[in-house]
């Protein structure tokens, strides 16, 4: 399948006024933005420089750190694929994949990974007791339920951890060779990829650390970096022009890339009963969120990271918005980039028209 950007250009100084003014208030220092509908970019631009008072003009080639954009992206895109193929069934316990977990008392099942319905805590900083993915798994696979898995919504870096384990132990091959495969090349996203090299790449700054290295193409996540940078929660850097042909191959419903499953998977509402919001893999439109504004209607999916990223579909009138910012480059209140999020997507929303 071909995808090829046609740009269909309105009136956007509203948008450029709205990212710009994130600049102004030191939110973040840069930021790369597009809206698409169907397979016509409406708009797309970008400003400011990668880091604060210096650094390089962004552009749409410029990577970011996408955080938790990687859970979608790879991760669930990745095992909805598996289990289209049979290679992973979603109601098996995730021991058929990971020994690791056999002799864990409670059943955790695959789909409840994906779903944040595990039992598994929200987060916790595995570098203090792993020093690598192997001792990170075992580690998680000892933790005992911090709820009935099933009984509730927990958003969790951990489940998503594991399952880029599972991923790399079903398929023989590293989570980064899985991806291009899988994703980056069948979706023609040369530029997406874990553990950039800042002397080949124009690399957004992200927060300035000060109790362990950061810079260009360090990855933000504090267990992917001690991790080793590749892991299914975190790790994966992207540009605006990759993630378009991204969206524009999900807006097309490829199946190279997306089954009838992913999509039955992505859109599926069985937490929001829980007080849920999310799907597996994605977040979803619900009475429980607040991640979507009015316009989007059920049909709606999307993800944000905690860098300052976010890309938000409908599905029913075939739209989607992106925006990427470094918004932790000045801190990690997220107020700032809250009410820019829901202004550039509202406003996204009157110029595409619909």
């Amino acid at each position: 399948m071909h995808i090829s950007i046609r740009e269909n250009r309105v009136d956007t100084a509203s948008v450029k006024s709205i990212l710009g003014s994130g600049i102004e208030g030191k939110v973040y220092t840069c930021y790369a933005y597009s809206i698409i509908h169907g397979q016509d970019v409406v708009d797309r631009g970008w400003g400011g420089t990668t880091g604060y008072k210096g650094g390089h003009p962004v552009d749409d080639e410029t990577l970011f750190d996408l955080a938790s954009l990687t859970k979608p992206i790879v991760t669930a895109t990745v095992v909805a694929q598996l289990a289209s193929e049979g290679v992973v069934r979603l109601e098996d316990n995730v021991s058929t994949y990971l020994g690791e977990f056999a002799s864990k008392r409670v059943d955790t099942l695959v789909a409840r990974l994906l779903n944040h319905t595990s039992g598994l805590p929200a987060h916790m900083h595995l570098y203090r007791w792993a020093k690598d993915m192997d001792e990170a798994v075992r580690f998680i696979s000892d933790l005992q339920p911090e709820y009935e898995p099933g009984s509730k919504e927990v958003y969790s870096d951990l489940g998503y951890i594991v399952l880029g384990r599972l991923v790399e132990r079903v398929t023989g091959m590293p989570l980064t060779e899985v991806a291009r495969e899988r994703v980056f090349t069948r979706a023609l996203m040369n530029t997406t990829m874990y553990t950039p090299d800042p002397d080949k790449h124009i690399i957004a700054l992200t927060e300035q650390y000060t109790d362990r290295p950061h810079g260009p193409g360090v990855v933000h996540d504090e267990n992917c970096f001690f991790l080793g940078g590749v892991c299914g929660h975190a790790g994966l850097f992207s540009c605006l022009a990759d993630l378009e042909k991204y969206a524009l191959h999900l807006l097309a419903r490829d199946t190279r890339i997306f089954s009838h499953t992913a999509f039955r998977l992505f859109l599926d509402r069985s937490n929001i009963p829980l007080g849920g919001e999310h799907s597996y893999g994605w977040f979803i439109k619900s009475p429980n969120s607040q991640f979507f504004v009015n316009e989007f209607s059920e049909q709606s999916i999307g993800h944000t990271g905690f860098t300052g990223t976010g890309i938000w579909f409908d599905l029913n009138r075939n739209l989607c918005t992106i925006l990427l910012t470094n918004r932790v480059y000045f801190g990690r209140d997220p107020e700032g980039i809250r009410t820019i999020r829901a202004k550039f997507n509202t406003e996204a929303w009157k110029l595409v028209g619909i």
